[in-house]
């Protein structure tokens, strides 16, 4: 009796972990996606996550009976607030930077036999701008000067790598925290999808994307908003 009993409760907690995990996955995937999926997020663990599992069971008994129902309802509170809370903020914690190095490796992983690429996002929308430099507006309009030198220093180091792959693909393997062969870097750079400019790229388009999901309220008019004046004048989007 006593293992059938043991085996009854840990299938019943299972089942209740499965459902909370489940709905973080879906509550985290929602919120990461769009402004509006944050908000909903951020309002529903307000209101529930402070409530403790116990002041719930009397609804759950009167909702689903004395039973397994009731008992896999309350679980499923448990997991789910915390997981969807502590989730959704480990993803917004990695940094911009981090993920589109993550990108760059994207080379290396398909290498594997088991992976097969099915599609990137330049067979979906093209060579668009996702990694830029930023400084506050106070700085870049008091350092014009500055903001020049770093602007030209961007312009020589992109000709740089256009013009001398092998060295840069060198220099790039020895100073790699990532363990990558000076081959597999050339590969990445006379990738046609592999791409070094200071000049905007359909940013637009990812800005009109933004919006339509909620996650900026404003949309800008145009690209030159969003950058240093001194790209105002280049073929940008």
């Amino acid at each position: 009796m006593l293992p059938a009993r043991a085996a009854a409760s840990l299938q019943t907690l299972v089942i209740g972990y499965a459902i909370g995990i489940a709905l973080a996955a879906v509550l985290t995937t929602v919120a990461i996606g769009s402004r509006i999926g944050a908000d909903l997020l951020e309002t529903l663990t307000s209101m529930f996550n402070p409530l403790p599992a116990i002041a719930l069971l009397p609804l759950a008994l009167i909702w689903f009976g004395l039973g397994q129902g009731s008992v896999i309802f309350v679980l499923v509170h448990s997991v789910l607030w915390a997981i969807a809370l502590n989730t959704h903020s480990g993803f917004r914690a990695v940094s911009n930077t981090l993920r589109m190095v993550g990108l760059n490796y994207s080379y290396l992983e398909v290498k594997n036999p088991n992976v097969h690429r099915v599609a990137n996002s330049v067979d979906v929308i093209g060579n668009i701008t996702l990694d830029v430099v930023f400084a506050p507006k106070r700085f870049v309009d008091a350092n014009p000067k500055t903001v020049e030198a770093f602007l030209a220093a961007l312009d020589e180091a992109n000709a740089f790598i256009a013009e001398h792959k092998q060295e840069t693909a060198e220099i790039f393997a020895r100073s790699s925290a990532v363990k990558i062969s000076p081959e597999e870097v050339l590969e990445i750079l006379n990738d046609p999808d592999t791409r070094f400019s200071t000049t905007p790229t359909k940013v637009m388009d990812f800005a009109d994307f933004m919006h339509l999901a909620g996650t900026i309220k404003v949309k800008p008019e145009s690209w030159t908003e969003l950058f240093i004046p001194q790209l105002a004048g280049r073929a940008g989007s």
